[in-house]
């Protein structure tokens, strides 16, 4: 054995130094050289197949996922202005057409609200418009009319007849010309005729802000009495309305 090799394990000789010292020690059939075993690991198995339910179900599982990513992101939009909605109005105090008797209809109260003010409702009247632009009373075949709007002209007279050519009382008669306050803020015309076939008076004013051109319109219609409760009534929610503009 040679020395300088590891003692660690046990040296064989190689085959051809085998069987040359076989037959020079007198063998005549030599054994046969020593076989070479080569030790090897086997291979792990391969795993079965998985069933066809499970991959299909896989694939639903990662479709799903896309789906709910992809509706995630359309519900999603970054913050900022929604360009969608409508700008704003000028003056959104404001109707576009406050003269429109067209959504006027009984409403029951005995508070008018009209122009951010509450008015006590006199016994009797019927509101048929409370807004906070159009306000619509009526008693038997008296009513007033109260319509705050933007004006269109600084001269009050100007703006009184155009106020009632919008009104579209049904009444009938002639107005005197208009008189207009000293500050140039009133103008008020009045006059005689009928009033859904009976005999009536008429009494329309406007007064105009004096920082801008906000209008109060009040139209009063009347066929009562000039001494009567509802002409009574009518005169004193006039002034109230009256003392209480600007708003």
């Amino acid at each position: 054995m040679d020395a300088h090799l590891p003692t660690g394990y046990e040296n064989y000789p190689r085959p051809e130094e085998t069987e040359r010292d076989a037959i020079a020690g007198g063998w005549q059939n030599p054994p046969a050289p020593t076989p070479i075993v080569h030790h090897y690991q086997a291979r792990e198995p391969y795993p079965p197949n998985p069933p066809q339910g499970s991959r299909r179900s896989l694939l639903l599982g990662i479709v799903g996922v896309g789906v709910v990513g992809v509706i995630g992101l359309s519900a999603w939009r970054p913050s900022g202005p929604d360009l969608t909605e409508e700008p704003p109005a000028d003056d959104p105090g404001y109707s576009d057409d406050p003269f429109d008797p067209g959504s006027d209809g009984e409403v029951v109260t005995d508070v008018l609200a009209f122009g951010g003010l509450d008015f006590d409702v006199p016994d009797g009247w019927t509101v048929m418009a409370d807004t906070d632009t159009r306000a619509l009373l009526t008693h038997g075949h008296n009513q007033m009319l109260m319509v705050r709007y933007e004006g269109s002209s600084p001269d009050p007279a100007d703006e009184l007849d155009s106020a009632i050519a919008q009104s579209g009382t049904d009444f009938h008669g002639s107005l005197s010309k208009a008189k207009v306050g000293s500050d140039h803020l009133r103008a008020v015309r009045t006059g005689t005729g009928t009033f859904e076939g009976r005999p009536a008076r008429q009494s329309a004013e406007v007064l105009v802000a004096s920082e801008d051109l906000s209008t109060l319109f009040i139209q009063q219609v009347l066929s009562a009495s000039e001494k009567s409760d509802i002409a009574a009534d009518a005169a004193r929610l006039a002034a109230d309305l009256r003392d209480s503009w600007p708003w």
